[in-house]
C-alpha cells in the first residue's frame, strides 16, 4: 500500500503582522537584509519578547517561500557548573530575541563528514552557559490560535550539536505544516552528562536542562499561539534518546503530550555501568573551576578510555540510571509501560544507519573498493551493526508501548539510493530540515535529483506534523522516503 500524507486541509499562511500593535526596526543575527519589523509577544511573567522575521528567499528554501516569526536565544534555565538548573529570572520590560542560542562547549565530531556540510556549529558562540532555545511560528500567528508545539531536541552523542545550528532550520516545516517548533540547547558532555558523585558531579544535568526547557514551553507557548496541551518532544539519535528518557523523568510528566524519536542508540545504552564508574575516575582528576577548554581535553581523554568497553564506548556520555531524575536499570520497564498510556509514541531507524560510521573502523573504509565481495561484505557489516544498535531496540521499545496499550507507530527510513550514505545514520534530517543554502553541499546529497528530493522531503514533514498534530499516522509506504506501521 501507498501512503502520501498531505498537509492539513485548514493550512494557511497568515498576513504578516505583530501580535500586539508596537513595531520596532531590529536587525536579525542571519537574515538576508540588515534589519525588519519586528514582531512581539507578551509573556504570562509581563515580560515582552522581541522577536524578528525570517524571510528568506525561497531560493534558499523549499518551495515555501513564506516568511516565519522567530525569537531566538531565549534564556530558559541557568546554573552553575555542576548544579542543577533553576529556571530563568524573568526579564523586566523587553527581551530581545534576535540573537542565537549559543552552543555548549564542544570539540568536531568528525563523524558527520560526507553526510553534513562542513562547520556543522556555524557562526555559533560557545558558553558553558548555553540554557537557551528558540522559537519559530509561522507569520501571522494570532496568539489564541493554540497550534501544535515540536520541541527539537539536537543529537551530538551527548557531546556535539546544538538548537540553533544551521542543520536545524525548521523555517520549511513551519511555514508548511502551520506548527510551532522549538529548538533547546543543553549542556553536554562533562558539563551534563558525567555523574561522579565522589567529586560532588551530579548525573543527568542535562536531561535536567531539557525538563527545565519544557517546562518553560508549558509556561509561555500559548503567548506563541502555541497549545500547552499538544507538545510534542522531537528528537534524533542522542536527542532521540533523550526524548525516550524524558519519557520516564521525574517532573516531566505532563510536560509533553507525543513523542517523536528517531535513531536511538537503544542497544548501547544499557549496562553501562563500569564503563561509567572508569570514566568518572578520570573525570575526578579536574578540578571544579578549571577553564572549560581543560574540560574538553579530559573530555578526550574519557572518550579514548571508554574504547575498551566495546560498542558502548562509542557513546560515553549519556544519562545514568538509578540517578535522579531517573529511575534504577531494574525498574525501567515498568517505567517505560507506565508511561505508555501518557505518551503517543512515533519511533524507528534507517535502513542503514552504521554506515555513517564504517569508514571510521580501521581497514573498512576500503571494504567497499575491493574487487567481487568488498562492496557485498561492507553491506553485511552495515545491516549487523544497523540491527544491533538501533533496529532491535525500535522494535522492543515499540512492543513494549503496545503491551501496555500505548498508541505507538515505527517508521524505517530508506530512500533506496545507491550511495554509500544512502539512509545512513541523520540521513533524515535534511529532508525535515532542508535549506538548500546549508545542505546543498552535502556529499550524501550529491546525486539526487534536487526536485525530486524536494517533493519527497515535504512528505516527510507533513507525516511528522500530522503525527505531532493528532497522534496518527496512515500506514504504508512513501516511496523514497520510509515505510510507517502501527503498533500492535
Amino acid at each position: 500500500m501507498t501512503a502520501r500524507v498531505s498537509p492539513p486541509s485548514d493550512a494557511r499562511v497568515g498576513t504578516v503582522t505583530a501580535p500586539t500593535s508596537s513595531l520596532e526596526t531590529v536587525t536579525s543575527p542571519d537574515a538576508p537584509t540588515p534589519s525588519s519589523t519586528s514582531p512581539r509577544w507578551t509573556l504570562p511573567s509581563g515580560t515582552t519578547v522581541q522577536g524578528w522575521i525570517d524571510d528568506r528567499s525561497a531560493s534558499h528554501r523549499t518551495s515555501s517561500s513564506a516568511a516565519v516569526w522567530r525569537a531566538t536565544g531565549i534564556p530558559y534555565a541557568h546554573a552553575d557548573r555542576y548544579c542543577p538548573p533553576e529556571p530563568a529570572p524573568a526579564v523586566v520590560g523587553t527581551l530581545k530575541a534576535t540573537a542565537l542560542s549559543p552552543a555548549c562547549p564542544q570539540r568536531d565530531l568528525a563523524i558527520l563528514e560526507g553526510a553534513a556540510p562542513a562547520n556543522p556549529l556555524g557562526d555559533l558562540t560557545q558558553d558553558e552557559h548555553c540554557q537557551h532555545l528558540s522559537v519559530t511560528v509561522p507569520a501571522g500567528t494570532d496568539p489564541g490560535e493554540r497550534l501544535p508545539v515540536m520541541v527539537w531536541i539536537h543529537g551530538g552523542s551527548y557531546v556535539a550539536g546544538a538548537g540553533d545550528q544551521p542543520l536545524y532550520g525548521t523555517h520549511a516545516l513551519v511555514a508548511e505544516q502551520r506548527v510551532i517548533t522549538v529548538n533547546v540547547t543543553y549542556r553536554l558532555g562533562m558539563f551534563g552528562f558525567l555523574g561522579v558523585p565522589d567529586a560532588g558531579i551530579p548525573a543527568n544535568l542535562g536531561l535536567l536542562d531539557l525538563i527545565e526547557a519544557l517546562r518553560w514551553v508549558q509556561e509561555n507557548i500559548a503567548a506563541f499561539g502555541g497549545d500547552p496541551q499538544n507538545v510534542t518532544a522531537w528528537g534524533e539519535s542522542a536527542g532521540a534518546d533523550a526524548v525516550s528518557h524524558l519519557m520516564i523523568a521525574e517532573g516531566a510528566q505532563g510536560l509533553f503530550r507525543r513523542a517523536i524519536i528517531q535513531s536511538a542508540p537503544f542497544g548501547l545504552m544499557r549496562g553501562r555501568e563500569a564503563m561509567t564508574n572508569a570514566l568518572g575516575a578520570v573525570a575526578a582528576e579536574v578540578p571544579a573551576d578549571a577553564p572549560p577548554e581543560e574540560l574538553l581535553t579530559v573530555q578526550e581523554r574519557i572518550e579514548r578510555t571508554a574504547l575498551r568497553f566495546g560498542l558502548r564506548g562509542a557513546m560515553p556520555f549519556g544519562p545514568e540510571y538509578g540517578h535522579h531524575p531517573l529511575p534504577a536499570a531494574a525498574d525501567l520497564d515498568a517505567a517505560w509501560a507506565q508511561a505508555a498510556r501518557r505518551v503517543d509514541v512515533l519511533v524507528g531507524w534507517n535502513a542503514r544507519e552504521a554506515s555513517l560510521f564504517t569508514p571510521g573502523v580501521q581497514g573498512v573504509k576500503v571494504l567497499p573498493d575491493v574487487p567481487l565481495v568488498g562492496r557485498a561484505a561492507h553491506e553485511g557489516l552495515v545491516r549487523l551493526l544497523t540491527e544491533s544498535i538501533y533496529g532491535r531496540g525500535v522494535r522492543a521499545f515499540l512492543a513494549r508501548h503496545a503491551r501496555a496499550r500505548g498508541n505507538g507507530y515505527q517508521y524505517l527510513f530508506d530512500t533506496g539510493s545507491d550511495h554509500l550514505l544512502d539512509s545512513s545514520h541523520a540521513a533524515e534530517l535534511p529532508m525535515l530540515f532542508w535549506d538548500r543554502a546549508v545542505w546543498g553541499a552535502a556529499e550524501s546529497l550529491s546525486e539526487v535529483d534536487r526536485d525530486d528530493y524536494e517533493s519527497r522531503a515535504q512528505q516527510m514533514r507533513a507525516a511528522w506534523a500530522t503525527f505531532a498534530r493528532t497522534g496518527h499516522l496512515p500506514t504504508g509506504t512513501i516511496p523514497g522516503v520510509m515505510t510507517v506501521e502501527r503498533a500492535g
